[in-house]
């Protein structure tokens, strides 16, 4: 675990907030993003950006907008450590008792901070929250695109075996357990899937019911430079998840068998069907979940399960068929396009 020491004595005086982005090479799109952090309803916050040796003028966009609003902090590294070790650079000098993250491409409606605050408030059990997500283009939101993420913890827990979700730019936490855990795993990829699956196996996570961040879809997203690197990494995580949560270990290529009908990526019928059906033999023998997570996740489980079948339509389309319609007649919910959770 990391020794978390201040770079300076930037902490001598508190915040409530300090929202936290790391950016490199993110001058056409950050304003926008901080634009969103400027209008929010919520206003005792500092405004850290870490620039992670950019090499198109992003850090003398950042020094000129903090010049206007002296809540905005630059911190400017020499060498490219990567997003996460950038975050972390960061976290050592925020002074703020929560942290919030949002990506540089990313935008946050003007009542995000002070929701996950009134949850976090309503909710001390929780030291830690995310919420659902909106995605969209450079044309306008995506129709459908709103994620689906369990609001209940234990539920959350093992769903995060079949989805390897992050919800990064929506992470409200306190400082204090950020520190404690030792800030991010410094990998190139997938260390706020990391961290989101530590909180939540150390029952720290909760989610907002309600969309509070709208995740930007294009080319030069991490997840898509690097996206191979991603699933690796995603993979390892996973493994780890599964040994803390069921105290168990699948072959790598089955856990990447479940990572890719989670994701409604390509793999064979028989095989993604029996992957979703150990993922719910495992969480079957949860003692800890009661009747309404049994529910939830079994209902997460159709919807990953119809989604695989409809993805495969093309190349097995017989059998998609036949297993979308036994599907139907036990699920016809599915047919109407509702999915396992709505949010405000």
């Amino acid at each position: 675990m990391q020794e978390w020491r201040p770079l300076t004595n930037a902490r001598t005086s508190k915040l409530t907030v300090t929202v936290l982005t790391s950016v490199r090479n993110s001058i056409h799109l950050l304003p926008e993003t901080v634009a969103s952090i400027q209008a929010q309803t919520f206003a005792d916050w500092e405004y850290i950006i870490v620039d992670d040796a950019s090499e198109d003028g992003t850090d003398k966009w950042v020094e000129q907008a903090a010049k206007k609003d002296r809540r905005i902090r630059l911190i400017r590294r020499e060498r490219q450590g990567g997003p996460f070790a950038a975050a972390n650079t960061g976290l050592r000098e925020a002074r703020g008792e929560y942290i919030v993250r949002t990506d540089g491409d990313d935008l946050q409606p003007p009542h995000r901070i002070r929701r996950q605050l009134d949850f976090l408030q309503a909710h001390p059990e929780f030291r830690a929250c995310i919420t659902p997500w909106h995605s969209f283009s450079e044309q306008a939101l995506i129709p459908k695109g709103v994620s689906q993420i369990p609001t209940r913890p234990r539920v959350l827990r093992w769903y995060l075996l079949l989805r390897t979700l992050a919800s990064h730019s929506s992470l409200c936490i306190q400082r204090s357990a950020l520190e404690e855990i030792g800030g991010y795993a410094e990998l190139p990829a997938a260390a706020d899937y990391r961290l989101v699956a530590t909180l939540s196996r150390s029952g720290w996570m909760g989610v907002v019911p309600e969309v509070l961040s709208y995740v930007r879809r294009h080319e030069q997203k991490l997840s898509t430079t690097h996206a191979a690197v991603q699933q690796e990494i995603a993979l390892d995580t996973m493994a780890v998840h599964m040994r803390e949560l069921a105290g168990t270990a699948w072959p790598r290529q089955d856990l990447r068998t479940l990572w890719l009908v989670g994701h409604q990526r390509s793999e064979e019928i028989e095989r993604g069907l029996e992957a979703i059906s150990r993922w719910n033999e495992l969480w079957l023998k949860d003692a800890t979940l009661d009747g309404e997570d049994h529910k939830s996740l079994s209902s997460f489980s159709a919807f990953h399960r119809w989604l695989f079948l409809r993805n495969r339509l093309r190349k097995q389309p017989v059998r998609s068929l036949l297993n979308l319609m036994a599907m139907a007649s036990c699920y016809p919910r599915l047919l109407a396009g509702r999915q396992p959770e709505i949010y405000a």
